[in-house]
């Protein structure tokens, strides 16, 4: 009886290849690139990148064949016995830079949507409108404290340029998606009870000089990375032009504390006020006692409203100042200028109201027709009535 031998596994035949300077053996029939990354050598793709769909001829994984000179793609080139393969030098980066700039000439989508572009803290707007759709209002917050520090102030006050760009205004005719309405929710919801995942306190303490929305954000940001800091402010309370500069029916005052309260809540973030650099607080002073120092003083002149007898005139930070520290108010005339924006002048009107002036003027010259139609006395809910026509505000 014939014995049967076992059936003898095919031997894979060895070649040896050179690749950016490096000899080894391989096995034949491997690409270029499947090699490299045994060999712990990037090579950037895309038509082989598991989150990214099948194209074809990206070229952006191009290397070098230094024997011949010639640029192949290294996902379709199979090694061959003593192949020298330059796949990381300065010339084969420039390849595939070019490479990389021809596709983006023909690319017409949006790689971010024109909302999170828009945005001056660029928030990961469509991620947080979306888990706000589907009613995730806490991780939108946490979305959007990734970028904002300060969601419940921000999103009374925001100019909205998100909404401005969002691409429904195209097919809803000027009726975009109330991304700013989403922010507010998700932080009136869950602001209280919501707190970081913080990391343990280091040994590096910072000074910031100016606890206004800068000296915030730096004291935030520094905290989520594991510094700690002290906010030096010479006015009674935090919040800069937040609270100095941004009238009580716009921005109540409340919730900005409640939102303040929250740096105390995490930790390692002091406050002390009444310091004012080159008074009673010096940058020389500072240097001794921290790791690094932040100066964020912000800008409390008030920029000229390029009309005649300004100089007569109180500027609106200095005017509206006085208000917030509930300082009394002589009963002078008020009036807001043309050059003045539509928010900035109902804003300066209703705060006149709010402040009982013995007069309110607008000059209304040059001013759009929405604008013109705003009754500026005060409004049960804090806001300036639409649409009323312009009356006469009864002298007292």
């Amino acid at each position: 009886m014939r014995s049967i031998e076992p059936k003898k596994e095919p031997t894979v035949r060895q070649i040896h290849v050179k690749i950016d300077g490096a000899e080894c053996d391989v096995d034949a029939g491997k690409s270029i690139l499947e090699v490299a990354a045994m060999r712990g050598i990037s090579i950037p793709t895309l038509c082989h990148h598991k989150k990214i769909s099948k194209t074809t001829s990206c070229f952006v994984c191009l290397v070098k064949d230094n024997k011949t000179g010639q640029f192949l793609p290294s996902c379709s080139s199979e090694l061959t016995n003593g192949m020298d393969i330059d796949a990381s030098g300065p010339e084969v980066a420039g390849i595939r830079r070019s490479a990389l700039d021809l596709l983006l000439s023909e690319h017409a989508g949006d790689c971010e949507a024109p909302c999170t572009v828009a945005c001056p803290a660029h928030a990961r707007v469509e991620e947080y409108v979306r888990q706000g759709k589907q009613g995730q209002h806490l991780e939108a917050l946490r979305i959007i404290k990734e970028r904002i520090p300060l969601p419940i102030s921000i999103s009374r006050v925001c100019p909205r340029f998100c909404e401005q760009d969002c691409r429904r205004n195209v097919i809803d005719k000027g009726a975009p998606v109330a991304i700013n309405d989403f922010k507010r929710l998700a932080a009136d919801l869950y602001y209280e009870s919501y707190l970081e995942e913080l990391p343990p306190l280091g040994p590096k303490r910072v000074a910031i000089v100016g606890a206004g929305p800068a000296g915030l954000a730096v004291a935030y940001f520094l905290r989520l990375h594991g510094v700690g800091s002290d906010l030096y402010e010479k006015m009674p309370k935090a919040g800069g032009m937040l609270r100095y500069g941004i009238p009580e029916f716009r921005l109540p005052k409340g919730l900005l504390d409640k939102e303040i309260a929250h740096f105390e809540k995490m930790g390692g973030i002091a406050f002390f006020f009444g310091n004012e650099l080159g008074e009673n607080l010096s940058i020389e002073d500072l240097k001794q006692r921290y790791d690094a120092i932040a100066v964020t003083v912000g800008s409390w002149s008030p920029s000229s409203m390029q009309t005649a007898g300004e100089e007569y005139a109180e500027k609106g930070i200095r005017w509206e100042r006085p208000s917030s520290s509930a300082a009394a108010i002589p009963p002078w005339t008020a009036s807001a200028p043309p050059s003045a924006s539509a928010v900035l002048r109902s804003s300066a009107a209703t705060a006149a109201a709010s402040m009982k002036c013995r007069q309110k003027r607008l000059r209304l010259n040059r001013l759009s027709r929405r604008v013109s139609s705003l009754s500026f006395s005060p409004h049960p809910c804090g806001y300036a009535r639409r649409g009323e026509g312009r009356s006469s505000p009864a002298k007292k």
